[in-house]
């Protein structure tokens, strides 16, 4: 979620909501290929048609945990967020539709959870199975107000109890339209956060020898686009204790002298009444290099993901604080060996020379002087997992790199 417009929503109220735009397709009928939400609201789009490969809901008439059968249905996916209540809505593009809905809470591994799901040995943690209600233009969903966490089909509310969640949590939600042949409809998911006040301890320490260094730490309430602090800037501090707010968005920046400052976004983990966060910082030394974390790119472009904003400010903060340090900039791209054989190509090449150059031209765009900076792409040649596997390891191929080149005084 793009930090930017994640930090303007919650400063207009406590709930958040952004757009994703995508097509049901008939795969997206089975539990084993929903579509994965990245945002609050998905649509209008075009309503789903049948039942996919697998019927999951066959004959269980009457049913508070199950639709009758399944007739039009598509799967989602989404994990929460912000720990809070949950509310949603369903809205058809045409009166006529009338949309069922089933929510599960997801646990285990993938194939027996749809498994179970398709065995009735899963029971939703919601349901509105009830007939639409034309005069509220056949919406449903769940809202403030509603009491009941189960509504069963025929004649009753067209909206169910809000559901309390906790970040991370994983959700599949089902919606079902009893008519062929509808219109669309659109998704809209929305989060009230649950605010309590907890405690953070920043701690700076050097990155290779562990021990606490001195520094400055500069804390702003993304949330509230304030200073978190009385003052804005706290200097020589290496420990440093503050109440936060949970879901509260914290942008911390540490700076210390002959060190690459680095900025770090903290959000309060709601089940400690203490955090720790500790941040590591690397020394400025000619010839030795620094990864650049949190430096993220949309798929195969050299365009920066929105939440690469506090880790481009951070190399900022350290170019200006240090107006003699020169440095040469790498871009590693993501492309693991496949099987037993590897090839290069001037694609893969191109695009980590582009990515190189997008650091240093952000840089430059901010003032930096362009004889302090160089790049260098190196494709997929020097990946930290060359049969990468995981999310977590294809990340880290995908990395920048920065060379000090010199830092004289």
């Amino acid at each position: 979620m793009p930090i930017q417009l994640f930090c303007l929503l919650l400063c207009l109220s406590d709930t958040i909501s952004f757009a994703q735009t995508c097509k049901v397709t008939d795969a997206n009928a089975d539990c084993s290929t929903p579509i994965i939400l990245t945002d609050t609201i998905y649509g209008p789009t075009n309503s789903p048609s049948g039942f996919g490969m697998i019927n999951e809901f066959q004959d269980v008439l009457g049913s508070l945990y199950s639709i009758e059968k399944e007739h039009n249905s598509v799967w989602f996916k989404f994990v929460v967020p912000v720990t809070g209540e949950l509310t949603l809505d369903i809205i058809p593009e045409c009166v006529k539709d009338d949309y069922d809905f089933l929510l599960f809470n997801y646990s285990g591994n993938e194939n027996s959870f749809c498994e179970n799901i398709k065995n009735d040995k899963l029971k939703p943690v919601r349901s509105v199975i009830s007939r639409n209600d034309k005069t509220l233009s056949s919406m449903t969903g769940l809202k403030q107000g509603a009491s009941s966490e189960f509504i069963h089909s025929g004649p009753g509310a067209s909206y169910g109890k809000p559901l309390d969640v906790e970040r991370d949590e994983v959700y599949y939600l089902v919606l079902d339209n009893v008519y062929a042949y509808g219109c669309g409809f659109t998704l809209k998911l929305h989060y009230k956060y649950s605010f309590q006040q907890k405690s953070l301890n920043i701690t700076l320490l050097d990155s290779l020898s562990g021990e606490m260094i001195n520094g400055n730490i500069d804390i702003t309430d993304s949330t509230k686009n304030l200073p978190a602090t009385k003052e804005t800037n706290l200097q020589n501090t290496g420990s440093y204790y503050m109440p936060v707010d949970t879901a509260h968005l914290y942008q911390i920046t540490a700076a210390v002298k002959g060190y690459f400052t680095r900025s770090v976004i903290f959000i309060a983990d709601i089940k400690n009444q203490t955090s720790t966060l500790k941040i590591y910082l690397q020394k400025i030394e000619a010839g030795k290099k620094v990864i650049l974390e949190n430096i993220y790119f949309y798929g195969d472009q050299d365009v920066f993901l929105p939440k690469s904003t506090p880790a481009l400010s951070g190399l900022f903060k350290t170019m200006n604080d240090n107006p003699n340090l020169k440095i040469e900039v790498h871009g590693h791209v993501n492309s693991p060996y496949n099987g037993s054989s590897f090839r290069d190509t001037t694609w893969t090449m191109g695009l980590s020379v582009r990515r190189a150059k997008a650091v240093c031209k952000f840089l430059t765009d901010q003032g930096i002087e362009e004889n302090r900076l160089s790049y260098k792409g190196f494709s997929n040649t020097q990946m930290l997992f060359p049969y990468a596997t995981t999310a977590e390891e294809m990340e880290k191929n995908r990395r920048v790199e920065i060379l000090v080149i010199s830092n004289e005084e």
